[in-house]
This record gives C-alpha cells, structure tokens and sequence, in this order.
C-alpha cells in the first residue's frame, strides 16, 4: 500500500507541478483557471451523490483513478482547443473521487489505531520528499524539450502504479454519500481541511 502510494505520487508530482505553468503559457486566463478549480470541485461532489448506493471495488476504483488522472494529464497538451480544460478538470474530480477517497481508506484501514499519528505523519511527508527531486527535473525537462514531451513521458510513471494495483488487497465499497454527509464527527475540522488544502494547493500557487 505504501510503495503504490509512492510511485503513484511521483506520477502525480512529476507531471502535474508545472500544469498551471502551462494553462498561463496557453493564454488561460485566471478567471477561467477559477472556473476550472470550480468544474473539478463540482465534479467531485456530484459524483458520489449520483452514485449513491452503487458499489465499486477498490482495485476497479483505483484503476479508475489512476487513468483519469493520466488523461487528465494528457488532454492538457491540446488546451488550445477550447472546452478541453474543463474537460481536464472533469477527469481531475473523477480522480478525487475513485483514487483518493478508497485510497485514504484502505491506508487507514490496514493501519492499528495506535499507528494513525505516525501513519498520517508518513502520509503527509512523501509529498515533499518527491517534490524535492521530482519537481527540479520537470523543469529541466520542459526547459530542453518541452510541455508536450513532459506531459506523454509522464503516461510511463502512471504505468508503474496502475500494475501495482493488482497486488493490493481488493476491498468492495458502497457509496452512502447522503449517510456519511450526516455522520462526520468534526464537520469543522472538515471543512477548516477543505479550506487550507485549497489555499494551499489553489490560491497560492496561483496567485505567485
């Protein structure tokens, strides 16, 4: 479960840094970059609720996920016809969904209690590991030969995690979206998460 987390991560870092990079390159205007993040976002709360009741197994969901964020990735090189950002950003919410939410589940799942601090501490911290590498690298290769070829290289690190799926544990999931919405125990928390993970992987980034 940990080493799929890294080599998918490293897919993510490596082809993903320099994307907003490439929407300004493109003439993408920052009013239409707000109205991406909304598309995604929109995405991501409406699939569950359509959802509701349907069940999905994690190796299926995973898979999923891992291919819409590869042609996420891919459709960015063709931003010069106009509806494909969105298009990129409808793949990016599907991704929320199928990938991060059975993952986070299974990470916790086959961790003891006791291990949660250290486990989510591990979680947090492979991030920036890989960003300290992997980012430098996407620029030099955009510097010498381009978005284009960093974005189709990036298709062989999602090749990586998607074999190692097979190896997980397979777990069935049902969508009770409208029963969990009711059930979360620190909405504030929540919501408070929700608010700093878009400051920081949203406002910022755009606004420097």
């Amino acid at each position: 479960i940990y080493f799929f987390f890294f080599t998918y991560l490293a897919a993510v870092v490596y082809s993903q840094t320099l994307l907003f990079l490439w929407f300004i390159q493109n003439g993408i205007s920052f009013q239409k970059i707000f109205s991406y993040f909304l598309c995604m976002y929109v995405s991501a709360l409406g699939i569950p609720l359509l959802l509701s009741k349907w069940r999905v197994s994690s190796r299926n969901s995973l898979m999923l996920g891992i291919v819409t964020s590869a042609l996420a990735v891919a459709l960015a090189s063709f931003l010069q016809l106009g509806a494909v950002l969105y298009l990129v950003a409808f793949f990016f919410g599907i991704n929320m969904i199928f990938f991060w939410v059975v993952y986070d589940t299974l990470y916790f799942k086959y961790s003891e209690s006791h291990e949660y601090g250290f486990k989510s501490g591990a979680y947090f911290l492979i991030g920036p590991l890989l960003a300290v590498v992997l980012s430098p690298m996407s620029g030099i290769i955009v510097d010498k030969f381009g978005f284009v070829f960093l974005f189709m290289t990036s298709m062989i690190f999602y090749v990586v995690p998607f074999i190692f799926v097979f190896f997980l544990p397979n777990v069935e999931f049902e969508f009770k979206t409208r029963e969990a919405l009711f059930r979360i125990e620190h909405p504030w928390l929540v919501f408070f998460l929700g608010y700093l993970f878009m400051l920081t992987f949203n406002i910022i980034p755009l606004f420097t």
